[in-house]
């Protein structure tokens, strides 16, 4: 194709877009074992980054609330209060930490945020009041659920060409058994040597692990492409594909989030008592791995669209089910679950390369990560509406099952702005 030609076209006359990256991508790089191979030094480092967002993540400050509600002296409403505020600045920050990615590079944005998890982490363990808690929790949120994950996608999208589906699944799969394990290891250590220690050693480990991306991440110059239709070189507009896939890659940390935090409600309703629950919540981890290793696969053979289709059809399903009030049900959509959450995770670490290219695509990353956060911290209240409107646990399901659908016709609308030029 030549320079500035647009790299979507019609595909063997069947009127697909074909993903741009696997047209782009030079012909000795195909799917494959070799691929992933000779870059095998930026996954690892994609995946640390991914490993230790964990100080930030919810699993590992929830183990946390009850020792420090009694070491601050707050009220569970007031703790509440000052993670739901943390979570809107994680939100925020993840788009300056692609920003700051664009200008200064990857390493310059993997150091940023390891320094806030650090920071963050220490902070939390020498906590006293509502200030400093609102001041930690908003740092370590920010920093860990926020700008880590993010800056390990980046590190490869910016040190690998395409097809980076098999490295997406691949990296996405540890930060999934990141949360099987990490939790077992902190209720070790708060049982042990206590929580404030607990915390030091994380942000110890931290620093370490840190100073290992470091030295093995390089950072390149991206492969730059130019978004169709922009006015403003220096910021491309998102324009409709950004939105649906704003919109798509949202529902999966929506649904998940809400049936996740009300998995006691839907669990009474199943029958299901705390030990069911508790199995439930770990396979919906577990299974979250061959789905994020599925969804690498499908992102490089058969494109995005297809990807963003099935994650909207499995989201759908999952609370209905979950719903159901029968066991059987309960445990399968629990399992959906974790499978769409793997698969949504790989989704938006490749789809918005795809869309704009690799050219500011910090920018439109940290955008992405943004909405996931946001999508996640609104799904609890949809079964808490429900259940204070006094309907049956299935109306709010049903109501997230509703805006999954919705979803299907939307991804339609998918289609790549860049150009080859």
């Amino acid at each position: 194709m030549s320079s500035g030609q647009d790299i979507a076209h019609t595909a063997g006359g069947r009127g697909e877009d074909v993903d741009p990256a696997l047209l782009a991508a030079p012909k000795d790089h195909v799917p494959g074992r070799g691929h992933v191979r000779r870059h095998a030094r930026v996954i690892v480092v994609g995946a640390l980054a991914k490993h230790c967002s964990f100080p930030g993540q919810s699993f590992w400050i929830s183990l946390f609330v009850e020792p420090l509600m009694a070491a601050s002296g707050l009220s569970r409403s007031a703790l509440s209060a000052a993670y739901a505020c943390a979570t809107l600045v994680s939100a925020t920050w993840s788009t300056r930490i692609g920003v700051i990615a664009d200008r200064r590079g990857v390493r310059a944005a993997l150091l940023v945020a390891s320094i806030g998890v650090i920071v963050g982490t220490l902070l939390l363990s020498v906590v006293d009041g509502f200030v400093g808690l609102a001041i930690a929790l908003a740092i370590v949120r920010a920093s860990g659920q926020g700008g880590m994950p993010l800056a390990g996608t980046l590190a490869i999208v910016r040190g690998m060409p395409e097809p980076r589906g098999g490295a997406m699944g691949i990296s996405n799969s540890v930060l999934t058994l990141t949360g099987a394990v990490i939790p077992v290891l902190a209720a070790v250590g708060i049982a042990t040597i206590g929580w404030r220690a607990t915390l030091v050693s994380a942000a110890a480990f931290i620093a370490v692990m840190t100073a290992t991306q470091v030295v093995l991440l390089r950072d390149t110059t991206p492969h730059v492409r130019a978004v169709r239709g922009s006015a403003r070189p220096g910021r491309p507009p998102l324009r409709l594909p950004g939105f649906v896939l704003l919109y798509t890659l949202g529902l999966a940390p929506m649904v998940v989030t809400a049936v996740v935090f009300h998995a006691s409600y839907y669990g009474d309703a199943a029958g299901l008592g705390t030990a069911g629950v508790a199995a439930s919540l770990s396979l919906l981890a577990l299974v979250g791995v061959p789905g994020a290793i599925a969804a690498g696969w499908v992102a490089d053979h058969l494109g995005v669209r297809p990807l963003l289709m099935g994650i909207s059809l499995l989201v759908a399903a999952a609370p209905m089910l979950i719903a159901s009030a029968n066991v059987v049900g309960f445990v399968v959509g629990f399992a959906i679950c974790g499978v769409a959450s793997g698969a949504s995770g790989v989704a938006g670490s490749i789809a918005w390369s795809r869309t704009y290219g690799d050219d500011q695509i910090g920018r439109f990353q940290g955008i992405g990560a943004a909405g996931v956060i946001i999508g996640a911290s609104l799904g609890p209240l949809v079964p808490a509406l429900s259940d204070a409107a006094g309907v049956t646990p299935v109306v709010g399901a049903g109501a997230m099952s509703v805006l999954a659908v919705a979803a299907a016709p939307m991804v339609r609308g998918w289609r790549p702005l860049m150009t080859n030029g």
